[in-house]
């Protein structure tokens, strides 16, 4: 499990709103920060997935779809923050880059620790999403997971999978 940042070529290859995906941006306009978990097995192939950051996910959402976060200065009050299940996508490792944490950061130290402490957990959360997903178990906003495979595949055979 990484830290990292998706490259806006994966964005303007599967539009946000197409996709069923959050934008690249954070509120400030910086990249997302993204965890991403390798090789969760998808109708029997391995696939890397990306879990979104996000600041204000609704109270209404069930536990199972998100693991909860010390809340950031942007968690508008009655919103929890979260890796954000609901909203996890296949990713090529190809479209990774370095999400840099500075070591005077606090915040973001504090939450590198909440989840090499609960890394095992997230992963276990992680997967039986994916696995109800596959089950046509999803939230009508579930990232388009089907769809970004197609596209994906299809691009490798092709070749053309390049950032």
């Amino acid at each position: 499990m990484k830290i990292l940042k998706i490259s806006n070529t994966y964005f303007e290859k599967f539009p946000p709103q197409q996709y069923e995906l959050l934008s690249n941006q954070n509120e400030k306009g910086k990249q997302r920060p993204y965890v991403v978990i390798l090789a969760l097995k998808y109708k029997n192939k391995k696939r890397l997935f990306a879990i979104p950051f996000r600041s204000n996910i609704s109270n209404g959402v069930p536990k199972g779809e998100y693991f909860p976060l010390p809340p950031r200065s942007t968690t508008r009050i009655h919103r929890k923050h979260g890796l954000h299940y609901t909203k996890m996508f296949p990713v090529e490792s190809n479209y990774f880059q370095k999400f840099h944490i500075d070591k005077n950061d606090t915040y973001f130290n504090m939450i590198v620790g909440i989840l090499e402490k609960n890394e095992s957990i997230i992963v276990k959360q992680a997967k039986a999403y994916i696995e109800a997903y596959e089950n046509g178990v999803r939230s009508e906003i579930a990232s388009k997971i089907d769809e970004i495979i197609e596209v994906l595949d299809s691009a490798l055979t092709a070749g053309i999978n390049r950032v």
